[in-house]
């Protein structure tokens, strides 16, 4: 489940134009391809359906039954379309550019959070090979410690 507060969640649903059930200009076809494509979830499975059908409600789903690191990739993906829907001849409002860099506020620091999560999974997938556990538990600490640097080097 992805940490969102009430306050986080609904800046994102009105970013997002989700009042209506809708999520930005998308149909269910290329809602589902683009979460799909950006997540490599199935936003249509019935594990996303508990809230309703509508995608507004389906994304809802999505972010309390994924990881921090999952919700955090999908809503940038979401917040970086949005920038590419948005026509160059109609000016965009200082409150909504304001909106747009609290959305990404939001996504960044959920993708910060759940990093050391997906290490983990790392260390399962080369469980026989003892360097690379040395290794993914040195990268590990140094997320943990806000150093994405020195895991990186």
């Amino acid at each position: 489940m992805a940490d969102l507060n009430r306050i986080e969640r609904m800046r994102l649903e009105k970013f997002f134009e989700m009042g209506t059930g809708y999520v930005l200009d998308f149909s269910n076809r290329t809602f589902s391809d683009f979460v799909l494509e950006t997540t490599g979830k199935d936003i249509y499975d019935q594990q996303y359906a508990f809230k309703g059908d509508s995608k507004g409600n389906r994304l809802r789903a999505f972010w309390e039954t994924e990881s921090n690191y999952t919700v955090s990739t999908l809503l940038k993906a979401l917040i970086e379309y949005w920038g590419g829907i948005q026509s160059e001849d109609i000016p965009i409002e200082e409150t909504t550019w304001n909106l747009r860099d609290e959305c990404w506020k939001i996504a960044v620091n959920l993708g910060e959070e759940g990093i050391s999560e997906h290490v983990d999974h790392l260390v399962v997938v080369a469980a026989e090979e003892m360097d690379f556990s040395l290794l993914a538990k040195t990268i590990r600490e140094s997320i943990e410690q806000n150093e994405p640097g020195a895991a990186l080097d």
